[in-house]
């Protein structure tokens, strides 16, 4: 029966890292007002997502979830799927033979354009149309459907819930996709794919088509953030050597031709797509998924890149940030983390030997969080006094359980026929010897 003090006191934990929340709260109050930006033709057309739209969503590698805004609506993944795809055709084929087929280069061009490396003749990367069709030829499986399944199976690794594929984003990709077709043809041409060109662009329509939300998007970047480890489910989603290629390959082309200022001005390994989402990743620390299709000239999301750029800023999160300033919200973060673990272990009645000294460093805090810690530290040395003493009194008890046994032998022993017979014998040598003696 679980104390309902301790209830009250485990469920108001999500209310304490409101100071992020109230950060990304008014983050995303800042950017809301309306802002000139297009939406993708093709989304516009089929009336797939809402201009107004926008919604912000950060998963720490620990789980912790803070979400404002439009974290729910439902869009297709579209190119945002390249990299994690990559990351599949690396644990189908190993790097050297996926290296063969598609390059790790930024490149200049469009991601559509029918460009290939006049050396190598591979794509230069597998974040544009080209690279990515060559990944989804390399994804294996006895024919279409396990292949898909097998994406699909990936996905839900990732975001930790079986996703679908909007059919009527499939086949108006499909429908429109001839340049793709085009690419495909160009690459059988120098051996970079297979011959099985329909299926694998069939796929290729499909894999783009899958809708998800922000939520999901942010809890696929802190996966890869967590070294390939989903952070709430705690499913391995990919192959921990091939974490490194995947973020790599975001930092330095998943923004495409803004890839190098990027780099150079937000520092986080990142992807945007026309859908208006964008994944960010912060190795061991966390990851961001962010919705708003109003686009810029790049076709990147408007509001995307000052959310990412302001988080970077704020928070200290540039890769070659060397200073520790700017990174009490993260710290908070984890200091949450630790308080709501000592929660889950008073729930669970499981009590580590770590947990009291992670919640005497939270303790030092003089704001709420702190106090918090402090109580939920008394109700730990409680417990563990508690178990102490239970212990101390399971020793006294075998103790006398100990002393009980040996009185119940012995008192079997002296209720014995034989001892009882060696008593008769030596009363009656005491008798004899008596009267002798007299």
């Amino acid at each position: 029966m679980v104390d309902p003090y301790l209830q009250s006191l485990a469920s108001s934990i999500g209310a304490i890292a409101s100071p992020f929340y109230a950060y990304l709260s008014d983050l995303h109050a800042k950017y809301q007002p309306p802002i000139d930006g297009a939406i993708a033709p093709d989304l516009a057309e089929l009336a797939l997502v809402n201009p107004d739209s926008f919604g912000i969503c950060v998963v720490t590698v620990e789980g912790q979830t803070f979400q404002v805004g439009d974290c729910q609506e439902m869009f297709p993944i579209q190119s945002l799927s390249r990299a994690f795809l990559y990351g599949l055709a690396l644990e189908d084929w190993g790097r050297d033979y996926v290296n063969q087929k598609v390059g790790v280069e930024p490149g200049q061009e469009t991601s559509n354009s029918i460009v290939l490396d006049r050396k190598t003749n591979r794509p230069h990367n597998p974040l544009l149309n080209a690279g990515a069709i060559v990944t989804t030829d390399l994804i294996k499986g006895n024919g279409a459907t396990e292949r898909l399944q097998r994406v699909l199976e990936m996905f839900r690794r990732y975001t930790g819930r079986e996703l679908n594929i909007n059919m009527l984003a499939f086949l108006s990709g499909k429908a429109a996709g001839n340049r793709d077709r085009a690419i495909a043809y160009l690459m059988l041409n120098f051996g970079q794919i297979s011959n099985r060109i329909a299926e694998t662009l069939d796929l290729y329509f499909q894999q783009s088509a899958i809708t998800l939300n922000c939520r999901d998007l942010a809890i696929m970047a802190a996966t890869l953030a967590n070294g390939g480890i989903n952070p709430i489910t705690k499913e391995l989603a990919i192959d921990a050597q091939y974490v490194q290629d995947t973020i790599s390959v975001m930092l330095t082309c998943g923004m495409k031709e803004y890839s190098g200022d990027w780099t150079y001005r937000i520092g986080i390994p990142a992807q945007a797509a026309i859908n208006g989402g964008m994944i960010a990743v912060v190795p061991q620390k966390l990851g961001i998924g962010i919705f708003s299709p109003l686009l810029d000239a790049r076709g990147n999301s408007i509001r995307g890149i000052k959310v990412c750029e302001d988080i970077s800023k704020d928070q200290g999160l540039h890769l070659f940030n060397i200073y520790e300033k700017n990174q009490q919200m993260l710290k908070y973060i984890q200091q949450v983390d630790k308080v709501t673990a000592a929660a889950a272990a008073l729930e669970s009645d499981r009590i580590e030997p770590h947990i009291l000294s992670e919640l005497k460093q939270v303790c030092d805090r003089s704001d709420e969080l702190g106090q918090l810690a402090r109580v939920f530290l008394g109700m730990v040395e409680q417990v563990k006094a508690r178990e102490e003493k239970l212990k101390q009194q399971v020793e006294e008890l075998k103790i006398e359980i100990d002393r009980s046994k040996q009185a119940q032998q012995v008192a079997e022993i002296v209720e014995a026929e034989s001892f009882q017979s060696i008593k008769h014998k030596l009363q009656r040598m005491k008798e004899k010897k008596s009267k002798q003696s007299q």
